[in-house]
């Protein structure tokens, strides 16, 4: 189920009804909550909680965290009492999910965004007031937001799109962060942070292997279970890796019309079919093998077209029309993945660990092991391994630098990119803060642009247990020299669904890639690729190195990584065209108009 919606925040009833009372025309949202200053409206099947005494209103899925793994309904009265008694610090206690809230004693206004990140939440200002939204598109189709690039934008995603931040690439169009509040003090808003991560890490080290591991499987297996009672998704992403492996064991049980599908490129890194019909069998799943096609590539649509910042890549768009194409032929709204399971648990090659465990763990002679386990983990010698770490002490007490990729960009872009203030809430570790965390929690930031997917232009939901808000709690408070003990990456999670996976999974500790297709987008449509990066916007706006581009590309394969980069350009120059004017009809699926809400 894909929840769309509008938060309509005003000065006077008289007003916000007007406003409601248009916007639901135009966009076909029904008014699903109307209370204080504040109207919401949703699409079809859209969950919406209105809180008794006009405490406000909870849009999305919410689970309690204690009792049944369902999630809370508009007809129970007991849970909704609980709910309107919490404020935010509570509500993240005591509840998780896929949810915006919006309530609080006036005239304090409060609207947060759970940690997930897997519910979108931008918003513009509007005169006497403002709105919020989980699709940009909604806005423009009111009439609320007529779009425009901010180009002074654009340099931040070229060297650093992974990072979120508070601004989007359209003019006026900002966006609430995972685990983000704004507090509404009469028409001013004030950003807060609501959740952080740094409040889950403690000293587990004391705690047994065993125990950790039990505390994630069920973990785990409890939120696996809760979303997979929303019965809306019978599909299942499993490329055979670990982490889709985990998901796959847990929803054995909870959903037995379950079918799994796994995607194949040209080369070895690409063709997981041996691991996926393993798993498969294991839980005794059908399973979808599909061929990625050159045919679903459109160069001149953005895979991210439906959002409102340039994040995706041009290859990802084969991916997400293949999922398209077979939820609409199984009529399932809904598609799981093991999708931030590497972020999650912590799939690293850096030395960190090894400063964990020294100054927060068992002490040196421990942090000796653990200097083992990097040199495994990385594929190096220990005597490679203990260089590495003496290369890095130097930093161990710094703040997390992100790293900016200036690669085929001009000079002048390359400086501006280099000057950025590339800051998040979550990069600002307290004081002494263990420095594999500072690690672990960049990785979480990395996920959390793309942890919704791409699939709601076409009007599907993509459901991520792993990155559930209990499961990323629990894994925050693991060591990171727990996650790679015994030269294995990801050892906890890994164990602990040890006897639920076959054994050439539960081993397995490389990863595939489609990468194969993705250099034969670039060389099989070499003219267009060409054409379009050399005469688009952003090499006339002297964004990107023309002659940088143009060797890469004449190199061919022998151009290494940087091809990645190029699709990254390419599926960004169809952002700023599509959204610089450009119609835009999001996934065409054969036989299927795309979803409006």
């Amino acid at each position: 189920m894909i929840t769309r919606y509008m938060l309509l925040i005003g000065e006077t009833d008289e007003a916000i009804d007007a406003m409601a009372e248009r916007t639901a025309q135009t966009t076909g949202l029904q008014l699903g909550y109307r209370g204080g200053r504040t109207r919401a409206l949703v699409g079809p099947r859209s969950s919406v909680l209105a809180l008794p005494n006009n405490r406000g209103v909870v849009i999305g899925t919410v689970f309690p965290r204690f009792g049944p793994n369902r999630s809370v309904s508009q007809n129970d009265s007991a849970e909704l009492d609980r709910l309107a008694a919490c404020d935010t610090h509570s509500l993240l206690e005591r509840y998780w999910g896929s949810y915006v809230y919006c309530g609080g004693p006036d005239p304090a206004l409060i609207i947060m965004r759970d940690p997930s990140a897997s519910l979108p939440c931008y918003y513009v200002a509007i005169p006497g007031g403002y709105v919020l939204t989980s699709d940009v598109k909604l806005l423009v189709r009111s009439g609320l937001l007529k779009p425009s690039i901010a180009w002074e934008q654009i340099p931040r995603y070229l060297s650093a799109k992974d990072l979120p931040c508070g601004l989007t690439g359209l003019l006026g169009v900002r966006e609430i962060l995972a685990g983000e509040a704004l507090i509404d003090r009469a028409g001013r808003l004030e950003p807060a942070e609501a959740w952080s991560p740094w409040d889950h890490i403690g000293d587990d080290g004391a705690s047994t292997v065993d125990e950790l591991c039990e505390k994630l499987r069920r973990t785990v297996a409890n939120c696996v279970d809760a979303w997979a009672s929303e019965g809306d998704a019978n599909l299942l992403m499993l490329s055979g890796g670990l982490d889709s492996s985990v998901v796959a064991s847990c929803l054995a049980g909870a959903n037995p019309r379950l079918t799994c599908m796994t995607m194949i490129s040209g080369d070895g890194y690409g063709d997981e079919r041996g691991y996926a019909r393993t798993m498969a069998a294991a839980i005794d799943a059908d399973l979808i093998e599909h061929r990625y096609s050159m045919s679903d590539i459109d160069l001149s649509q953005s895979v991210a077209e439906h959002v409102p910042k340039p994040i995706g890549s041009a290859h990802e768009r084969a991916l997400f029309v293949a999922i398209a194409r077979k939820c609409n032929e199984m009529g399932t709204a809904a598609v799981f993945t093991g999708n931030g399971g590497d972020n999650v648990f912590y799939n690293s090659s850096s030395v960190r660990p090894f400063f964990d465990r020294a100054q927060h763990g068992d002490g040196w002679l421990g942090a000796i092991r653990t200097v083992r386990d990097i040199s495994c983990v990385t594929g190096v010698t220990p005597t490679a391994a203990a260089r590495a770490i003496v290369r890095f002490w130097p930093q161990v007490h710094r703040r997390y630098d992100w790293p900016r990729e200036v690669d085929f960009l001009t000079y002048e872009i390359a400086e501006i990119a280099r000057s950025l203030q590339l800051d998040h809430a979550w990069l600002r570790s307290p004081r002494g803060a263990p420095s594999g965390k500072q690690g672990h929690i960049a990785l979480l930031l990395r996920m959390q642009n793309h942890i919704e997917g791409y699939l709601r232009s076409a009007g599907l939901a993509m459901i991520n247990p792993l990155a559930s808000q209990p499961v990323l709690e629990l894994a925050l408070h693991i060591p990171t020299w727990r996650q790679i003990q015994g030269g294995v990456n990801r050892a906890i999670v890994r164990r602990a669904f040890a006897d639920k996976l076959p054994e050439s999974i539960r081993e397995r500790y490389y990863k595939g890639s489609p990468g194969g297709f993705a250099m034969a987008i670039l060389e099989k449509k070499a003219s267009e690729v060409t054409e379009r990066l050399m005469e688009g916007p952003l090499a006339t706006r002297g964004f990107i190195d023309r002659e940088a581009v143009r060797n890469a590309l004449a190199k061919g394969p022998g151009m290494g990584f940087g091809y990645m980069r190029l699709l990254a350009f390419l599926d960004l120059q169809a952002w700023i065209e599509q959204w610089g004017g450009v119609a835009s009809q999001g996934y065409v699926v054969p036989g299927e108009s795309t979803a409006s809400g």
